[in-house]
């Protein structure tokens, strides 16, 4: 019976892929990072990151991560279905705790290895029973290269770079023979692609010395793809599919996740996402002192109203224009004009006076020095919102 949460396959739209695990699930993100991400590179494929559980321990419900029922709780309160699940786990193990196990229990690299895979594949027959998903086992990379000198606490190297790799090689072969074993679960890797000859990692294999880097992703995709035909499960493959467009347009904010620039490059401006993070605001001059700043939304939009959200934002006086291009004199640029009836004391609504599509936008108060919260840019847009299909 699937726990709560295992919503069941829905109509014939692209299937979604979910990729849990640890850290090294934010590879099918596609982006270089282990911030919070927004809006994945692969909009058919989520990711859901359980902390730093290990294959070890993650079947284990009293183990310190808490990483099983941390992905009952986040899998119950999704809304949005799954239709297979990409587990991505062991690395961590393989860096950090095989060797040492193997050493305390006075055992062969194999039988420690042997041990945790074992252990790891107890909770993906869990997780095959309680969802009721095809599962694709992804297996972990190759660890920390030789002569890494910048050292994050966070992630810790126990072992030779060769031993570490070693252990991935075994973690990978058990973990495909037990794959091989199980209907509805499939295995696919990159370790292989990404160590030279010398069983060393290749330089161009990690982003930050841990995390697979995403020029290898396009690779990933045919390795998954070609396990999921191996399972005969090849329609799954159509959730890498990037085209993620709604069949009418809508309003969305089209400056989420851009960078402010200072109109004037002689008075930068503390440059942040926006929307911003809670709490913070970005100061902003007045027009005599040639203060103000620039959003450039990376296309232009149709757009229809531009919001200013801030202290004091509704009750001051700002100069507000947008431009179709990059450059171009101010006389190109449209004002926009004032929304009176959707002022308040802390917004400020603006609306362009045509339908031509709009690029870049500049703001310039034009009294004293402001702060403002959060940016926001309403467009017309056929590309979803972060985080739906």
């Amino acid at each position: 019976m699937p726990l709560p949460g295992a919503t069941p396959l829905l109509g014939p739209s692209s299937p979604v892929l979910l990729a849990i695990g640890d850290s090294h699930a934010k590879f099918w993100s596609g982006h270089n990072t282990q911030r919070k991400i927004g809006r994945p590179r692969l909009p058919h494929v989520d990711v859901l990151h359980m902390g730093p559980v290990t294959a070890h321990n993650v079947n284990n419900p009293d183990a310190t991560t808490g990483g099983k029922s941390r992905l009952i709780a986040k899998l119950q309160a999704r809304t949005r279905r799954f239709d297979a699940l990409i587990v991505s786990m062991g690395e961590i193990d393989c860096r950090a705790h095989l060797i040492q196990a193997a050493i305390r229990r006075n055992v062969s690299i194999e039988a420690a290895t042997e041990d945790t895979v074992r252990r790891y594949f107890d909770f993906i027959d869990w997780l095959r029973d309680a969802y009721d998903r095809p599962i694709l086992v992804w297996g972990p990379g190759p660890t920390s290269p030789a002569g890494v000198t910048k050292v994050n606490h966070a992630f810790p190297l126990v072992g030779a770079a060769l031993e570490r790799n070693y252990a991935t090689l075994l973690f990978n072969e058990a973990a495909e023979r037990r794959c091989g074993d199980r209907p509805g679960v499939g295995f696919a890797t990159l370790f292989h692609d990404l160590i030279g000859p010398d069983g060393m990692t290749l330089p161009s294999a990690l982003y930050d010395s841990i995390h697979v880097s995403n020029r290898h992703l396009a690779a990933g995709i045919a390795k998954a793809g070609a396990a999921f035909e191996a399972m005969g499960l090849g329609a799954l493959s159509a959730a890498f599919s990037p085209w993620a467009l709604r069949l009418d347009y809508h309003v969305r904010n089209v400056a989420a996740g851009l960078t402010v620039d200072a109109a004037d490059p002689s008075r930068p401006v503390a440059a942040h996402p926006l929307p911003d993070a809670p709490g913070s605001t970005l100061a902003i001059d007045g027009g005599t002192s040639g203060g103000g700043i620039t959003l450039d939304l990376g296309a232009a939009y149709p757009v229809k109203t531009v919001e200013l959200h801030g202290p004091g934002a509704g009750t001051s006086d700002w100069h507000v224009s947008m431009g179709a291009a990059i450059t171009g004199a101010e006389e190109s640029f449209l004002p926009l004009s004032p929304v009176p009836d959707a002022l308040a004391a802390d917004r400020a609504v603006f609306r362009p006076t045509g339908q031509t599509p709009l690029r870049v936008l500049r703001i310039t108060p034009t009294g004293a020095p402001l702060r403002l919260a959060t940016i926001r840019v309403l467009g017309r847009s056929f590309v979803p919102r972060a985080g739906l299909a």
